[in-house]
């Protein structure tokens, strides 16, 4: 299974470029729009981080338990409080991740089918708690393709946004240009983000594109600067 191969493995690293599209671009959160960066993650945890590959800047920024924190090159970890640092690591590996994370939610309900680009999708719900819309999580209403089964494209609240938006916006994702990387793993190898309701792929916000998936190429230490921050594991709290 090959959501229980990345499940099982201490770490993974993808490397990637993010690039927002016009206007969204002022509100692009990274330092730096469209520069390769590789990205360092726990499964199943809010524990990451990534730094930029060929630029002079080597700082690294992460997070631990939902805690951010900025490393400088040759420094040590220094921890401030960063709304949209927060919000986007952990919302990097959750995009990367949402097969992994969303079959253990507990509230996972078969919501029909639709037809969207000439294909027949199954859907599925998804929430924690309660199923009636409620500030303490978001709900997802999965595509799932019934040729390859795989989750190609989700709707989803934002209820923890960094920016100041409508309380009516919320999100969409499409998953592309599948890879498989040396264990097996077919991953997307483009994620469009999009504004509201799902569209054409060009009528994004920003894409990621992501290549060289590896398991267990560094040490989980390397995610851990501080040993005083309790692991919390796949909640925020």
């Amino acid at each position: 299974n090959q959501l229980q191969k990345l499940a099982n493995a201490k770490t993974y690293s993808f490397t990637a470029t993010d690039d927002w599209k016009g206007i969204m671009a002022l509100a692009n959160p990274l330092p730096k729009d469209n520069e390769l960066m590789e990205f360092r993650y726990r499964p199943n945890s809010f524990d990451g981080q990534f730094s930029y590959i060929g630029i002079k800047n080597k700082n690294t920024y992460g997070l631990q338990s939902f805690n951010y924190y900025k490393i400088k090159e040759g420094g040590e970890a220094e921890f401030k409080k960063c709304k949209k640092m927060n919000f986007t690591i952990a919302a990097m590996q959750y995009f990367f991740e949402m097969p992994l994370r969303l079959k253990n939610a507990p509230i996972l309900k078969y919501a029909g089918t639709k037809e969207f680009e000439g294909e027949t999708y199954d859907l599925v719900f998804a929430t924690w708690e309660k199923v009636e819309p409620h500030k303490g999580h978001d709900q997802y209403l999965l595509y799932i393709s019934r040729g390859t089964r795989r989750l190609k494209f989700a709707s989803y609240t934002v209820r923890a946004n960094y920016l100041p938006t409508p309380k009516s916006m919320y999100g969409s994702v499409r998953y592309e240009a599948w890879k498989t990387n040396e264990d097996g793993i077919v991953y997307p190898g483009e994620v469009y983000v999009q504004i509201n309701k799902l569209k054409k792929k060009k009528k994004r916000a920003h894409v990621l594109v992501i290549k060289d998936l590896k398991l267990n190429s560094f040490e989980l230490a390397k995610l851990y600067p501080s040993k005083d921050i309790k692991f919390i594991g796949d909640s925020k709290k």
